[in-house]
């Protein structure tokens, strides 16, 4: 008996296991049925340098489905708009970003399509039988781990447009600035690029992940620290270094532990950061002073641009200038700070702004509604006074007493009606006075939004346009010194790169050069090197799955695109010619 009790007890719990096998794999296969597609390739066709998949709807085989009923898809072409790479500044997400279009589809292949399926089916399609596959949502993702962007985590929402915008988030304005510059000229070395494609909701899944000592230092990042810094115990990154030591290492362990066609979820990215701040970044500091030792332990790009050394460097350059250049040297270092606190207290001002006109509109949306509430109530005391009139009236009427009452009764509806337009006319003036102030609060808000914009393009260009200028007069004062004991052979183009490079990070304080107080993240990187403190930490994870993937395309003749929309449009009016021939 017990035996028996045994055995029932171990088949229901493998039916459960199995059960929750089943459950964890809705997979692909279940979003193809739904979209009553067949997920084997029907046929594929060369498009340019690349194929395009073709399928069929899974009622295209019933015996009752005639020619005409049956519906053919494609895959999307992905190919890349490489001249459509522009950077910008995102002022809602208050990051760098480099945009780029991605064609998804356009007639050409659509024809293209129709034109093949003619030839391989034994039966015409048309081509209203024909369309792309009805993707619900894509991501663009990498193949390799990126050190100077990220990408967004977030499936984007796909509506069957022919053109899909994609963003590459940057930890500096430069780094947007030559990935734009790199994708228009050489598009071939953004292969790495892949899309991941939805064809229908899912419910996301749970597995588990651990972060281990060897997730953190197979990072590049992570590598160059430990090789630059030796036995140091402890170091410090800038805020942009931080985040990209974060980022790297947060990539890694998500690439090690999803499959290809696997999605982390965004709070799984977030949850994984968090998770690795806490256990790399003991704390915060601010360094001010150039004599502080703490620089030797500031990781910085290139050494020699580090602020204290460009600092030092333009002190020594400011002893051997005339005082006419000394003053303009100066003088570019003060414009660019002046400009920067302005934009500064504008950011704060609009910010002020902002919150005084969400304040005004939430009042006058209050005064709103309770002018409604007033006016649904005047309007139901007169109505109600109106009613108690006409039947006075009625009464009196019956009475026979017709020119008294009469007349009361129609003062008495007069007054109603005048009080009510009186209150009425009030009301309204009330609340175009309300709408006068919203109208200059927001006029206001886009004069300093404007006025902000303005200077911030001044002083990303304007302030320090001439410093190719200045970079040249110091490079030949310092080369020509009648004094060959100060004389320095310095080109033109390092003194330029050397303003440059200072520009965010060293200022003028009325006598000499000095560093700008920056905040930095303190390092225990002695961490990293030793396994046993390193604690493993495990966490669960959410993902959903892609059906479909596709690496981004790339015209083998990019330059030629516009030759080929050049022959599409020559075989249009062809087609048209022939048409007209025939009528």
């Amino acid at each position: 008996m017990v035996t028996t009790q045994m055995r029932c007890i171990l088949v229901i719990f493998l039916v459960a296991v199995c059960c929750n096998c089943q459950s964890d794999n809705t997979g692909g296969s279940s979003s193809w049925a739904k979209l009553q597609i067949s997920p084997d390739t029907l046929s594929s066709m060369k498009y340019g340098n690349f194929l395009i998949e073709i399928y069929e709807h899974a009622n295209n085989h019933k015996p009752t489905a005639t020619a005409s009923q049956k519906k053919y898809f494609y895959s999307p072409i992905a190919l890349l708009d490489h001249k459509s790479a522009v950077s910008s500044y995102n002022n809602v997400t208050k990051q760098q970003e480099m945009s780029f279009r991605i064609e998804m589809w356009n007639d050409k292949v659509e024809n293209e399509v129709v034109k093949h399926l003619n030839e391989i089916v034994g039966h015409q399609i048309k081509s209203n039988q024909v369309r792309v596959i009805p993707l619900e949502k894509v991501i663009l993702v990498s193949k390799r781990p990126t050190v100077d962007y990220s990408l967004y985590p977030e499936w984007t929402n796909y509506d069957k447009s022919k053109i899909l915008w994609f963003y590459l988030s940057c930890y500096d304005q430069k780094i947007c600035e030559e990935l734009a510059n790199e994708m228009r000229s050489n598009p071939k070395q953004f292969h790495q690029l892949k899309l991941l494609y939805s064809l229908s909701s899912q419910t996301s899944q749970t597995k588990q992940t651990t972060i281990r000592i060897d997730s953190v230092t197979s990072g590049t990042l992570v590598s160059t620290l430990l090789q630059k810094f030796g036995d140091k115990k402890e170091i410090f990154l800038t805020a942009n270094d931080e985040k990209k030591m974060l980022a790297e290492t947060a990539t890694n362990i998500r690439m090690d532990t999803f499959d290809d066609s696997e999605v982390g979820s965004p709070d799984t990215e977030f949850r994984i950061l968090n998770i690795l701040k806490d256990l790399l970044v003991t704390s915060k500091t601010t360094i001010k002073e150039q004599s502080d030792k703490m620089w030797d332990s500031v990781f910085w790009n290139e050494d020699n641009y580090r602020p204290d050394k460009t600092t030092k460097t333009l002190n020594e350059i400011l002893t051997k200038l005339d005082k006419e250049t000394q003053k303009k040297l100066a003088d570019m270092f003060q414009k660019a700070e002046r400009q920067s606190e302005i934009k500064e207290k504008l950011t704060s001002s609009n910010k002020d702004a902002e919150k005084r006109r969400e304040e005004q509109l939430r009042r006058e949306n209050q005064s709103k509604d309770a002018n409604e509430n007033e006016m649904k109530r005047s309007q139901a005391t007169d109505q109600e006074q109106l009613s108690r009139n006409q039947t006075r009236d009625e009464k009196s009427k019956t009475n026979k007493i017709d020119t008294e009452v009469s007349g009361s009764g129609w003062g008495v509806t007069v007054g109603a009606k005048v009080a009510v337009g009186i209150s009425n006319t009030h009301n309204a003036e009330r609340e175009n006075e309300k709408s006068e102030n919203a109208k200059n609060n927001t006029e206001e808000y886009d004069r300093k939004l404007e006025n902000k914009e303005r200077i911030q393009h001044n002083y990303d260009s304007n302030s320090w346009a001439n410093a190719d200028r200045i970079s040249s007069v110091i490079s030949g004062k310092l080369s020509n010194d009648s004094d060959s004991s100060r004389r320095v052979e310095i080109s033109e183009e390092d003194v330029e790169k050397l303003l440059q490079e200072s520009r965010n990070h060293v200022e003028w304080d009325g006598e000499k050069f000095v560093p700008k107080p920056m905040q930095l993240s303190r390092i225990n990187l002695g961490k990293f090197r030793d396994s046993q403190s390193f604690q493993d930490r495990n966490i669960h994870v959410r993902y959903t799955n892609a059906e479909l993937s596709a690496p981004i395309k790339i015209m083998e003749h990019a330059e030629l695109i516009v030759v080929n929309e050049w022959n599409n449009l020559k075989d249009e009016l062809k087609g048209l010619k022939q048409f007209l021939q025939k009528i």
